[in-house]
């Protein structure tokens, strides 16, 4: 068995080490956490700019309905600006304009559940961080707990304890320790 400096000087090399690597996993897990936070901001942006992509098309495709619209109805020798016409050239501008809305509230809807993960990243990293500080701490403590009984003094037997476990006073004990008892486990010789 190692003698107690050698004992404690194990100890705390191995306590420090343990401790110096928890602190550095919850850093590694906060910079993977940052990272992957980035990364879905960045995906949120993306799909917001699809989103207004999106938008702009659907409001390209009413114009070009409602031009078409207005053309056949101009061929066919109707008033495009009266009566019927101009009710159905409203609808279709309303009805353009709701889906370029749509279109458009989607894609935000998916990119607020994107920012809403980034967020829940970052703060799954910061208590995977404060999860391994508080190891780190506890790693300190039970090292120090460890130091501390290695190098704590052995109690010397008191009288009192050696004649309570003995009985009334050692009065038995002694008799079974002595020369002529058959529990004397020593050899004769």
């Amino acid at each position: 068995m190692c003698d107690p400096v050698t004992m404690t000087t194990l100890s705390i090399v191995a306590g420090g080490t343990q401790a110096f690597s928890q602190v550095q996993q919850g850093k590694e897990a906060m910079g993977v956490a940052r990272y992957n936070a980035r990364e879905q901001e960045n995906q949120a942006t993306a799909i917001r700019n699809k989103g207004v992509e999106e938008e702009n098309i659907q409001r390209r495709q009413t114009a070009e309905t409602l031009s078409l619209q207005r053309a056949q109805l101009a061929a066919s020798g109707i008033d495009i600006d009266a009566g019927s016409a101009g009710d159905l050239q409203a609808d279709t501008e309303l009805l353009g304009e709701v889906d370029a809305l749509r279109v458009r509230t989607n894609f935000l809807d998916q990119a607020d559940t994107v920012d809403r993960q980034a967020d829940l990243t970052i703060s799954q990293g910061r208590a995977a961080r404060r999860a391994s500080n508080l190891a780190a701490v506890g790693t300190v403590l039970s090292t120090a707990a460890t130091v501390g009984m290695i190098n704590a003094p052995v109690p010397a037997a008191s009288a009192g304890a050696a004649g309570a476990a003995s009985g009334s006073n050692g009065a038995v004990a002694s008799k079974w320790y002595s020369t002529n008892s058959s529990l004397n486990f020593s050899p004769r010789i």
